[in-house]
């Protein structure tokens, strides 16, 4: 559903409406409007910016708590205010829906949002929507009026004036942004921010030695070198002990992952001499330190190639990280939400001539094969596993799968295709990263170039979802996850750990794989090293 024109909005909210079972009939039982009767009690969980309106809210059952009203906005001037209940929505000619009436794999947020940005970007006459809410326990309909946003060209996402505009602020926020270098400091979260962020720099045509953002791209350089050589540290020390450690409380194959994959990308672009300008010595597991000069870079993408296998499972997956067979917190040890990018980083390197252990590639890529379930990637291998197949999973399976150059032996990567876009109006609903699944999904779906259906599918359904997320100064919001207001998961989450860095920075690497500027096709694979 593209947002050019009238007849492409009345097309999405219809399609909205297939959705939803609709109550159509008398309006809801008035409430009295006007602010609240007394301050409302607002429940546990991270609150997420309503796109559009001015408000931030959070997810309950089959309702958005309202947290936050910003004086002056749409919302305010609909009179909503804190601890209001949206509990459903009222769309002219097609009835009223509330949210207890949606399907399992819908989210209200999902439905609002969605709808607030096509009306958003549509007729100005059209652009408001009646909202049924319940004010302490009495049900009224509050008229909002979005603020307008600008249309995505014809030709979007090749030659869009709006897109051009969206990267520019968000990549000018992040050059300017500190959030990173006041909160890092060896944390896998962190490093893997730093790697998105570079690598979003990097697609702008910044080199480590000219470029418009030159100095954060050496800046992130440096920190997610500083990242891998920690958790090659780590791992070294796990190895060569046995110590049997925290279980689940390592999170070194993220780094190693994400590090590794922004590592090779800079390899690949810019060549052997890419860490000169850092300056900064990195452990090598293997004893002693390795200074990034000239030359360098080859020998540290080794180094952490031969981590990254030594750090895999016997069954072929890999879990975040720590002492080898060792379940964590939840009781579990491979999960392929981590392995996939993992395996992302090693077919990166052994497509580009880094040695990389064939064995480890191999038993990798069986092992992803055995998470297949109907096309669609499950959180691990296993009986107790089958049936949670999952976009963002499988996006990046698919992407991994590519770097490697492993598309036209492997039967998977096709199922995984017709997958992604079976399912891609779930996006980005998931497990604990919502930010993530959008992450994977796009770089899965963009290996063809944006010509492609799968690629073609992922951005009509993306962009008025990232544009519902975009804030004023540039950066971007985080989308709610389907666990963020579970008290159980308080301080598990990790949406909820970080800054506005990591979701603005995946979303200007996103809008900028069109460009086509970052992550060429790896070269056709002669026989594998053994």
């Amino acid at each position: 559903m593209r947002l050019e024109g009238a007849g492409e909005i009345c097309t999405g909210l219809a399609a909205v409406a297939v959705s939803l079972v609709f109550f159509v009939g008398p309006g809801a039982a008035a409430g009295k409007k006007g602010a609240p009767e007394k301050p409302a009690e607002i429940p546990f969980g991270e609150p997420y910016l309503l796109g559009g309106i001015g408000a931030k809210g959070l997810l309950e059952k089959y309702q958005i708590v309202i947290v936050e009203v910003e004086a002056g906005s749409p919302a305010d001037l609909g009179k909503l205010a804190v601890g209001d209940k949206i509990v459903g929505l009222k769309i002219p000619g097609l009835g009223t829906a509330f949210f207890k009436n949606l399907s399992a794999t819908e989210s209200p947020f999902t439905q609002l949002i969605s709808l607030l940005t096509r009306i958003a970007s549509g007729p100005k006459e059209r652009c408001k929507l009646t909202l049924l809410v319940d004010r302490q326990g009495k049900l009224d309909e509050y008229v909002v009026r979005p603020e307008r946003t600008k249309k995505h060209g014809k030709s979007c996402p090749k030659k869009c004036k709006q897109c051009e505009t969206v990267i520019q602020e968000a990549l000018n926020f992040l050059a300017a942004s500190k959030d990173s270098e006041s909160a890092q400091k060896s944390g896998a979260a962190w490093t893997v921010e730093e790697s998105i962020r570079g690598l979003a720099f990097v697609a702008s045509g910044t080199t480590p030695q000219e470029g418009t953002y030159v100095k954060p791209l050496r800046d992130c350089l440096k920190r997610v070198v500083e990242g891998v050589s920690a958790a090659m540290e780590s791992s070294a020390r796990y190895q060569k002990s046995g110590d049997q450690g925290e279980g689940g409380g390592r999170m070194e194959n993220w780094t190693l992952g994400f590090g590794g994959l922004f590592l090779a990308e800079l390899y690949a672009k810019f060549g052997a001499d890419a860490l000169s300008s850092t300056g900064v010595q990195v452990s090598s597991p293997s004893g002693g330190k390795m200074t990034p000069g000239p030359g360098a870079l080859p020998a540290l993408l080794g180094e952490i190639a031969k981590t990254i296998a030594a750090n895999q499972e016997a069954s072929g997956g890999w879990g975040h990280g720590g002492p080898l067979g060792v379940p964590n917190d939840l009781n579990y040890i491979e999960v392929q939400a981590c392995g996939n990018w993992c395996l992302a980083a090693l077919g990166r390197m052994d497509a580009l001539d880094i040695p990389v252990p064939s064995l480890a590639l191999k038993k990798a890529v069986a092992y992803a094969k055995s998470c297949n379930e109907n096309g669609g990637i499950t959180y691990a291998a296993g009986a107790r596993y089958r049936g949670s197949g999952q976009m963002g999973r499988t996006g990046a399976t698919l992407f991994a799968f590519w770097c490697g150059a492993l598309v036209k032996d492997e039967p998977l990567f096709s199922q995984m295709e017709r997958f992604v876009e079976k399912n891609i109006d779930k996006l980005p609903d998931g497990h604990a990263s919502p930010t993530m699944h959008f992450l994977a999904c796009g770089l899965g779906a963009s290996r063809d170039g944006c010509d492609s259906p799968t690629w073609k599918e992922f951005w009509e359904n993306y962009i008025p979802k990232m544009e519902s997320l975009k804030r004023s100064d540039g950066s971007f919001a985080l989308w709610p996850s389907d666990v963020g207001n579970d008290p159980k998961w308080k301080g598990l989450i990790p949406e909820s750990q970080l800054p506005p860095n990591w979701p603005t920075a995946t979303h200007a690497l996103l809008l900028q794989l069109p460009r086509e500027t970052i992550f060429e096709p790896p070269p056709k694979k002669k026989k594998r090293r053994d």
